[in-house]
């Protein structure tokens, strides 16, 4: 028996019929690494080994929407809580600031202005 047996090749076009994905998905996949290890068998014939394949499908595979991210395992990303970002219209005092532009009088209802 030989290796291949074992451990079959598939070529670019089984590969996107077996993943339902299209071919130039696979190549921008090859080009920017996200995608399965490959073999280039000559100078324009690429090959997926099927265990390959099998174990980039098992990296991908979450738990929960989300859970993937480019992570291996069941931990999602570690994410830090973001530094809060300043209110431009909060002075510190809790008391509204008067962001009324010159001319304009307030409404007395609503509180919102007319200019």
């Amino acid at each position: 028996m030989s290796l291949d047996t074992l451990d079959p090749i598939l070529s670019e076009q089984e590969l996107a019929a077996w993943l339902n994905t299209s071919r130039p998905t696979l190549q921008r996949q090859r080009s920017d690494g996200s995608g399965p290890e490959f073999v280039q068998l000559s100078e324009r014939r690429i090959g997926y080994r099927k265990s390959a394949v099998e174990r980039w499908l098992a990296s991908r595979t979450a738990r929960r929407i989300g859970g993937y991210g480019g992570y291996s395992g069941d931990q999602g990303p570690r994410l830090t809580p973001a530094a809060k970002i300043p209110d431009p219209l909060d002075n510190g005092s809790g008391a509204p600031i008067n962001s009324l532009r010159p001319g304009q009088k307030p409404c007395r209802e609503s509180g919102a202005s007319h200019g």
